[in-house]
């Protein structure tokens, strides 16, 4: 597991993978009278942790690419992906979501 360090070192977030499996985690240390490590983001079978960059000190962009699940069914659309961006502002302790319009994947049958 790697860390990334924040800018003035008080945080660092590292993306776990599980042993053969595609589920991974986004996790985040917090140095300071109660050094935590806190899980801020789930990354199920479906789903693919790309990065993570710190802006500052206090805020951190995550990416992950999930499958596309169209609102009211049951399993994803196959072979269709779109990109998730989480902007977390800890000094404010909010989180800011975008994500792509959702595409089909090249190749993929």
């Amino acid at each position: 597991m790697k860390w990334a360090l924040s800018s003035a070192g008080t945080r660092a977030a590292s993306i776990s993978r599980y042993e053969g499996e595609p589920d991974g985690n986004l996790e985040v240390f917090v140095h300071g009278a109660a050094d935590s490590v806190m899980e801020l983001e789930f990354c199920g079978t479906q789903c693919t942790c790309l990065g993570v960059l710190w802006v500052d000190d206090d805020r951190l962009i995550f990416i992950r690419e999930d499958e596309y699940m169209p609102m009211g069914a049951e399993v994803p659309e196959r072979c269709t992906r779109l990109a998730i961006l989480k902007f977390y502002d800890f000094a404010i302790d909010s989180v800011y979501t975008y994500q792509t319009v959702p595409a089909k994947v090249k190749g993929c049958e």
